[in-house]
């Protein structure tokens, strides 16, 4: 047995050895260093090498006694894993949005812009490092949404601009006393051409169509003049409401009182993910809230819709031509059919 003596010690000794051991130079310290520790087991991950080795031999036992159920197992644990890998994804693509949120601006996109030209270039050997962080490709994606809320917030500045255009030109626009469709005289003192002075004038100004320009005449007015939609006013100054879906708003909930038509948009905008995707899922949730809130109105729409029948035909360059027919669902399928059997029936007869 080996005895350890004193720092003060001459040396260290064995009652069974004749000669002395040298001084120890570590003072009766034992002192072991990285190398030293290399192949000692850390017991964290002993104790998860044995649960993983015991998990192994569980799963092969489960393989051989059924083979099938334990495809399905590992195919549902496969498909939960992926789901985690795309929540994680989604995650962090919304923590890269997060600078985007309340009221984008020049400001947000130039931060971006700077992320991503300061973003390092890098190696496949580099980002296959665990803890690598992509600034490139963060900065990219950040640049990517920041100009697309840049791109929705130019047009709220739009709509504003022409709301002060809209007051400017009121009062002061000559017009002629006309009556409306419902009867009703429209005198000097209402301005009935004021919208279309305007509309032209951004028309010339833009460089954009005289339509273009009355309907964003006509959001200016609902959003801003009226505050009609407050909440729909605030999603555009935000940058998170695109044209479509304005428009879309404005016209649908033209015709509800104003306690219906504020009603209509909380419904609409506490639909989740109503300001992401296409514009289905928009459409979808705003004829839900339509019918929420005032089903009259809503069945009154669709039933102007089915009166507005109506046939065109449109030419193009290389002498082919577009056919579209409005009206009512059942008329116009039937009218489809009775044409797709006809063809049917040339070609089957040698027609080409």
């Amino acid at each position: 047995m080996v005895e350890r003596v004193s720092q003060c010690g001459a040396g260290v000794g064995d009652a069974g050895l004749d000669d002395a051991l040298a001084v120890d130079p570590l003072g009766g310290e034992i002192r072991l260093t990285a190398v030293d520790l290399v192949d000692c087991p850390d017991p964290v991950d002993e104790a998860q090498r044995l649960l993983a080795d015991a998990r192994a031999e569980w799963l092969v036992d489960q393989w051989w006694a059924d083979p099938v159920v334990a495809q399905a197992d590992w195919d549902a644990a496969l498909a939960s894993l992926y789901a985690q890998v795309a929540a994680d994804d989604r995650r962090d693509a919304v923590e890269r949005r997060t600078v985007l949120d309340g009221a984008p601006g020049l400001g947000s996109f130039a931060a971006s812009l700077e992320v991503l030209d300061g973003a390092a270039a890098w190696t496949p050997e580099q980002a296959a490092v665990e803890g690598f962080v992509d600034d490139l490709a963060d900065g990219a994606i950040s640049g990517f949404a920041a100009a697309r809320r840049v791109e929705n917030h130019a047009l709220w500045l739009q709509v504003a601009h022409a709301a002060v255009v809209v007051r400017a030109f009121t009062g002061r626009t000559p017009s002629l006393p006309r009556r409306t469709r419902s009867g009703r005289l429209l005198t000097d003192d209402q301005d009935v051409l004021v919208d279309g002075s305007v509309a032209l004038e951004l028309a010339v100004a833009a460089g954009i169509t005289q339509g273009k320009a009355a309907a964003l005449v006509d959001a200016a007015t609902t959003l801003i003049i009226d505050d009609r939609l407050p909440l729909t006013m605030q999603a555009l100054r935000e940058g998170r409401l695109d044209w479509a879906r304005l428009r879309m708003v404005v016209t649908r909930t033209r015709d509800l009182t104003l306690d219906n038509a504020r009603a209509v948009e909380a419904l609409l905008y506490r639909t989740r993910g109503v300001l992401e995707g296409g514009i289905r899922r928009f459409d979808t949730a705003l004829t839900a809230a339509m019918l929420a809130v005032d089903a009259d109105a809503e069945a009154n729409r669709r039933r102007r819709n089915r009166k507005g029948r109506r046939v065109s035909i449109q030419t193009t360059d290389d002498g082919a031509a577009l056919f579209t027919a409005v009206g009512p669902g059942e008329a116009v399928t039937a009218a489809y059919n009775g044409l797709d059997a006809a063809a049917r029936y040339l070609r089957a007869h040698g027609d080409p």
